[in-house]
């Protein structure tokens, strides 16, 4: 009997292959059974979705460009598409929570992705080193990023979720082409390493009412003096509360006035 690696190795893009794995790991797929139901009948394997796993670490899978995964699937586990080196496209159904960790890590030909509304979040090193990775439309629900989620990647425009409460250590740290970037104000936990060597970072957005600790976006110093007066200006006010620290770097806070650094002393921040 074939392996379930070397049944989905026949072709990813037949559906029998993946019927003929599921078979293989002794669940029963029904005669007329829709695709659209295999991401169920995985879930009923030993080990759910590794079904990915087998595939994506068989040595022999690294030419492939594109993958649709099922529907029905609920989480993409660690390291599914691992250094998937030629995966230039792939879709993520509307069924998946959790893209987890080390998932498309290594994608260095995965150039857009569009996270569904589903996903709520996302593991440690998901998207690492995805070099040419530029554009990712986020889940609007997502409220968790983890550590280095989306480090050394090749990200242009992070139009973050309106719902996020945590940024994870170094999530985007080194991304070198990160040059627009909106920040809600439902975040509540980040580490000054997130936005670390985003250096080419120019037009960033706090949304109004913004409360969160240590954010550094001190990378970077191309912003210009409005574009900080306006994260000042978004800032929540803290007066009688304990004081929050936002490092913007000697460089740029030397292009505000003493009358612009007040608006954020003034609601008991400090500009570092």
């Amino acid at each position: 009997m074939a392996t379930l690696s070397q049944n989905i190795t026949q072709a990813i893009s037949d559906f029998n292959s993946i019927k003929t794995a599921i078979e293989d790991k002794g669940v029963t797929v029904p005669s007329g059974t829709p695709t659209s139901d295999y991401g169920a009948l995985i879930e009923n394997i030993s080990g759910g979705n590794s079904l990915f796993i087998d595939y994506m670490n068989n040595t022999n899978t690294s030419s492939f460009t594109s993958f649709v995964i099922p529907d029905g699937i609920t989480k993409i586990k660690q390291y599914a598409f691992y250094n998937c080196y030629y995966l230039a496209s792939v879709t993520i159904p509307s069924s998946v929570t959790f893209l987890d960790e080390y998932a498309f890590a290594l994608c260095r030909g995965l150039s857009s992705v569009v996270i569904p509304n589903s996903v709520v979040r996302i593991g440690r090193y998901c998207f690492s080193n995805c070099d040419v990775l530029s554009s990712v439309t986020f889940s609007d629900n997502i409220i968790s990023m983890n550590e280095y989620c989306f480090m050394y990647s090749g990200i242009v425009t992070a139009n973050l979720p309106s719902r996020l409460a945590s940024i994870g250590n170094a999530a985007f740290y080194n991304c070198g082409a990160l040059k627009t970037l909106s920040i809600p104000s439902t975040l509540t936990y980040i580490t000054t390493s997130a936005f670390g060597y985003c250096s080419s970072l120019e037009f960033v957005t706090l949304a109004n009412g913004f409360n969160c600790n240590n954010l550094n976006l001190s990378a970077s110093t191309l912003y210009s003096a409005a574009t900080i007066v306006s994260w000042l200006n978004a800032l929540a006010d803290r007066t009688g509360l304990s004081a929050y620290t936002l490092t913007i770097g000697a460089t740029n806070l030397a292009k505000l006035t003493a009358e612009q650094i007040a608006i954020a002393t003034n609601k008991n921040w400090n500009l570092a």
